[in-house]
């Protein structure tokens, strides 16, 4: 990858150069699926160090998930069925 990895804009507004390079670092080190654990532990981080930073993608897509199982009513006029919003 060599130091073209991607900076979610959440990171870029709030964090330092020295959190810009772990989160550089946790990319280069994972692959796939494996990046989840790290990367997750790393946004709890920078939310407990920063809690008014924007939320990042998969931060919002768990919110609207959750509305949607809390609010059946919504799932439906969203289309979806109890099935699609099953974990």
């Amino acid at each position: 990858m060599g130091g073209n990895e991607w900076v979610p804009a959440w990171l870029t507004a709030v964090g330092s150069a020295l959190e810009v390079a772990e989160w550089k670092a946790i990319c280069q080190a994972y692959h796939g699926l494996d990046r989840d654990a790290p990367m997750t532990a790393f946004i709890r981080k920078m939310r407990a160090k920063y809690p008014h930073m924007a939320k990042g993608f998969e931060e919002q897509l768990a919110e609207e998930v959750q509305k949607l199982k809390d609010d059946p009513e919504l799932a439906r006029r969203e289309g979806l069925s109890e099935e699609d919003i099953q974990d």
